[in-house]
């Protein structure tokens, strides 16, 4: 859902009337000429560099196939000593791409330095082996020729990049190409979800929000009426007074403008051609103190600052899921200033947040031990609430899901957007969203196995996704905004305290606007769903039914609740079976080389379904091939480049060495297989078996110490105490917790020694696979583990463009 859809219930009207300086004012869906003029210039640029690099290769390409007409003459030669010599002559006499040193072993094992001493010596060694001499031809011949199929498939590189080029999926032949207009991308491209959508936002974003402030008003002074509650309001207000005057006063610095953009650059405000001036403002120190002097002026200045008075351009992109959303063009200038301003209130705001949390105001689900409670426990059982599932617990709600849009700190932007690209040092969007996966399902199996029941709601807010002349937004604010992110989550924090207030220390897991929230008894859920309600109802949100559901293991579901179903993708929550039925997800997708992937707790069984559902998948998009993807990808070369023979480390191969880099996702999941049980749900049934053993053990130990460490009128406490904190102070339960949090660890292959050798770069498990996997064939196929020789082919274009945005509506 769209920032501005989630608060636009609490936008101040006197914000949004008029014509004022504080007005958002939207433009028509185009962008100007002079920005498509840059663009066009920046791809004729890459476009002519690309085909000198292509044009260069073709004369080397061939240049060495009359060279290696050598083999005809080698082949017509009946003295092997004569054919060795024409071989090593040709070879040697070679200079450009792939050319040999003096020190260099021929198929790794001909040594070229000592080849002319040899070759003296079975000339003058009467007991020479024949044998010999012909397998260095062979090695000679072989190498010549896998230099032949290596400029070949160079060619083949160029030609399938050219395609790419000219195809209109890379950013090169978007931004080169004028955009067309609203109307002809009706009639041309046929884009109608796009002008419906369009049209449902202006229904939107023109219109004023009716909110009953009175009603709300009168709804927060009651949720901070006690004392700890409205101590904590109050302090918070007084800080955030000093805070935003302070704010004005500050000197912005040219390391203030390095965050900055490294922010803005996250957050998928911008379109790429921006992001390239931004990209190259941090290399120029100059440019950053002329940037920190016009910022910190425009903060002095605050109150004259407006939107441009033509309005704001939108850039309608297509989603990954094919919906649209109106992205706006701002100046970047604009675009910087207010980025300073929302990850500084960002900042503070969250860290008032984690202060209430950590506060007597924020209700707890189990009410804490007293002092000698914990004195007790820690003399009898040496445990401590501190190594406790509720403990473990607490700290990932407080650093990943409490207000976890906003930045912790200024160098840390979180982006849940899948248009975004997450700061490497903060946990990534996807990782958040498994982690919350994993949550759901660790925490079914434990209240299933302590209690006998789990409640589970999920939720999202309706989505609520532009024009002539400009006009005068009336509701909410537009997305990818560092203070679009602020305000929606100063919005969604009031009902966090809310739903913690009225359901006795529920906590609402959120990762932008979708929320879930679970729990042993069913009808703490009923209470926070009831109030989600009302809180909605005051702020003008909406809940959209389609995406809303709940479910309860080991009971009925209260009628209360919302009936729909509970899923996630295309994972489904089953009750009956408590667990995640396994259906291809593109939340599954982050990697295990990053310590994440398909945690312990989804079982073996989970990870087989996704097996079988991507191998379905494959044969189901390419019914007329038997080799699924790659073999209609062999189909396709061969066909329009009469390529054969090829492979298949060829297609998995990185593009670096002249692979074509397709990802395997079987690969993922089959390397961490065996890593994962096939009965996850079983674990804290056998954690609870567990108990009574160390309970004895424990006992044990105390009696043999007893005149030693307590008095005679002490006893040691019954197994009933030790077990009544399974989740609040056992430190085995935390363990099981976690471990069923834990992602699997994939296999690490072993390499031959002879691949292991020849490689330089770094590998994860999945290189290391491939390798292990297909490199006897790309070695037999092209002599080496390079199908080409990387100085040939345009390396560092294609990635310049993978690492571009793609517009999806191309």
């Amino acid at each position: 859902m769209s920032t501005f859809g989630l608060i636009r219930g609490m936008q101040s009207s006197r914000a949004h009337r008029g014509r004022g300086r504080g007005g958002h004012r939207v433009g028509a869906t185009s962008r100007d000429a002079g920005t498509q003029s840059h663009s066009a210039s920046f791809g004729k640029t890459l476009q002519f560099i690309t085909s000198i690099k292509l044009e260069e290769l073709e004369k080397q390409r061939l240049a060495f196939e009359a060279h290696a007409s050598v083999l005809e003459k080698a082949a017509a030669c009946r003295d092997d000593l004569r054919k060795v010599e024409l071989l090593l002559d040709a070879v040697r006499s070679w200079r450009g791409s792939g050319a040999v040193s003096s020190t260099t072993f021929i198929g790794g094992k001909l040594d070229l330095s000592s080849l002319d001493l040899w070759l003296l010596q079975a000339r003058k060694d009467p007991g020479f082996s024949p044998d010999v001499v012909k397998d260095w031809a062979d090695s000679l011949a072989a190498h010549i020729r896998h230099s032949m199929t290596r400029f070949e498939f160079a060619k083949l590189f160029g030609g399938l990049f050219n395609e790419w080029l000219s195809s209109g999926d890379s950013v090169l032949e978007q931004e080169s190409s004028p955009r067309a207009t609203p109307s002809d991308e009706f009639v041309e491209v046929g884009r109608k979800e796009m002008f419906e959508q369009q049209e449902r936002l202006k229904s939107i974003i023109f219109e004023p929000k009716t909110i009953d402030t009175d009603g709300l008003f009168e709804y927060l002074t009651d949720l901070f009426s006690d004392g700890s509650s409205l101590e904590v309001l109050e302090s918070m207000r007084s800080g955030m007074q000093d805070f935003g005057e302070d704010l004005r006063s500050r000197v912005i610095t040219a390391d203030d403008m390095k965050w900055v953009i490294k922010s803005l650059l996250a957050a998928g405000l911008m379109l790429e051609e921006k992001r390239n001036t931004l990209r190259e403002f941090t290399q120029n120190p100059t440019v950053l103190d002329e940037l920190a002097t016009v910022m910190t002026m425009r903060l002095g200045s605050l109150e004259a600052w407006s939107w441009p008075e033509h309005g704001c351009q939108i850039d309608m992109r297509r989603h990954l899921n094919g919906k649209y959303r109106a992205f706006t063009d701002p100046d970047l200038l604009d675009a910087l200033f207010l980025q300073y301003i929302g990850i500084m209130w960002q900042t503070k705001f969250k860290q008032d947040c984690v202060d209430i949390f950590s506060s007597k105001a924020w209700k707890l689900e189990f009410p804490p031990l007293s002092r000698e409670e914990l004195r007790d426990r820690q003399k009898c059982f040496a445990e401590s609430p501190s190594e406790s599932i509720h403990s473990h617990r607490q700290t990932l709600r407080r650093d990943h899901f409490l207000v976890g849009q906003l930045s912790s700190h200024v160098d840390s932007t979180p982006s849940y957007d899948d248009w975004g690209n997450p700061d490497k040092t903060q946990l990534p969007a996807s990782h958040v969203k498994q982690e919350l996966l994993h949550a759901v399902a660790t925490e079914c199996y434990l209240n299933s196995t302590l209690h006998k029941t789990h409640t589970v709601v999920p939720l999202t807010f309706k989505d609520d996704k532009l024009g002539d002349a400009p006009r005068l937004r009336q509701c909410g604010t537009p997305i990818s905004y560092a203070l679009s992110a602020f305000f929606g989550e100063v919005v969604l924090f009031g009902l966090d305290f809310a739903i913690n207030q009225r359901a006795e220390g529920l906590f609402l897991y959120r990762i932008h606007d979708d929320i879930w929230f679970w729990d042993s008894n069913s009808a703490k859920c009923v209470v926070a769903w009831t109030e989600m309600q009302k809180y909605a109802a005051l702020t003008g949100l909406k809940f959209n039914d389609s995406k809303t559901g709940s479910a309860c293991v080991g009971g009925d579901l209260a009628p209360e609740l919302p009936s729909g179903e509970i899923r996630w993708g295309f994972l489904r929550f089953d009750s009956d079976q408590s667990r995640y039925l396994a259906f291809f997800s593109r939340n599954f997708g982050a990697r295990p080389t990053v310590s994440f992937g398909p945690a312990l707790c989804l079982g073996q069984a989970h990870l087989d379904d996704m097996i079988d559902t991507l191998a379905r998948i494959q044969k189901e998009l390419f019914p007329s091939s038997s080799g699924g993807a790659v073999g209609a990808l062999r189909a396709i070369i061969a066909d329009r480049f009469g390529v054969h023979d090829l492979p298949d480390g060829y297609f998995y191969f990185p593009i670096s060495t002249g692979g074509l880099e397709l990802r395997n996702p079987l690969i993922e999941l089959l390397a961490v297989r065996d890593a994962i049980g096939s009965d996850p749900a079983s674990e804290f049934s056998k954690q609870m078996e567990e108990d009574a053993e160390s309970y004895r053990v424990l006992q044990e130990r105390w009696n043999s110490n007893v005149s030693a460490l307590t008095s005679l009128h002490e006893t040691f406490p019954p197994f009933e105490d030790y077990i009544a904190h399974r989740e609040t102070g056992l430190s085995q339960w935390k363990t099981r917790y976690c471990d069923l949090m834990s992602t699997a660890k994939p296999k690490q292959l072993t390499l031959p020694h002879s691949h292991a050798q020849e490689v330089q770069r770094p590998m994860d498990f999945y290189d290391r696979w491939v390798l292990s996997l297909y490199g006897d064939q790309v070695v037999k196929k092209f002599g080496s583990l390079e199908a080409v020789d990387p100085t040939l082919i345009p390396v560092g274009l294609v990635h310049l463009f993978r690492g571009s945005r793609h517009q999806w509506d191309q």
